[in-house]
């Protein structure tokens, strides 16, 4: 009985982890870049967030040398506010939560400490994860004593709690789309009718016009 019981605690956390992954597409997201950066160029990068986000990741140069030069990165948010700014370090990690649903903008500058050297553009390393993929399960597991099937449970807890903020950002989008719409409805409707009525006016007054033409002419 106890093997039977094994074998279906081991079906289930199967089970579990299937739709850990299957969740997991299609809420959870990780971006990695490498390019090379030139000195005083700054290269910026956009991705969208809904509300209350866990959003992790880190950069490094991986270019050896080339200590003449410090690597600055500063996310900000929709409304233009700066959420991290690492103070110019070669390499680190960073982690916030979304405060506004929007654009958040990454912006990386490789600058000069000094006199320029004429160095090389150096090849930079940016990684970026949100939702599900920013949380570390194996500390939370530790920190809340938590044991596998249960650590599979509270994965797919937050990952289904990610969809739906995925899904209120969607429809919350949809209604200001909506509203943009019939806005511009409203008004292509009003500027149509306004457009008409100044064809009407101006056909009246050539009619008005021709008239007293051939009435002045003796022409009708």
């Amino acid at each position: 009985y106890q093997r039977r019981v094994r074998v279906t605690q081991k079906q289930i956390a199967t089970m579990l982890h299937s739709s850990i992954l299957f969740l997991g597409l299609l809420c959870s997201f990780a971006h990695g870049l490498m390019f090379y950066l030139p000195a005083e160029t700054e290269k910026c990068f956009t991705d969208e967030y809904a509300y209350d986000v866990l959003v992790s990741g880190e950069y490094r140069v991986t270019t050896p040398g080339q200590n003449a030069k410090e690597l600055k990165l500063r996310i900000v948010d929709s409304a233009s506010n700066i959420v991290f700014d690492n103070k110019g370090e070669q390499a680190g990690k960073f982690g916030f939560t979304t405060a506004l649903a929007g654009e958040y903008t990454f912006c990386l500058t490789d600058n000069w400490r000094g006199q320029a050297d004429g160095s090389a553009d150096r090849l930079i390393e940016l990684i970026v994860h949100s939702g599900v993929e920013a949380q570390d399960y194996s500390a939370i597991a530790k920190k809340e004593h938590l044991k596998p099937l249960e650590l599979e449970l509270r994965r797919i807890e937050d990952t289904v709690d990610m969809i739906q903020k995925d899904f209120e950002y969607m429809r919350d989008r949809e209604a200001v789309m909506r509203d943009t719409n019939e806005s511009t409805f409203t008004r292509v409707s009003y500027l149509s009718i306004f457009s008409v009525g100044c064809l009407l006016a101006l056909a009246l007054w050539q009619l008005f016009y021709l008239k007293r033409y051939f009435t002045r002419k003796k022409l009708l």
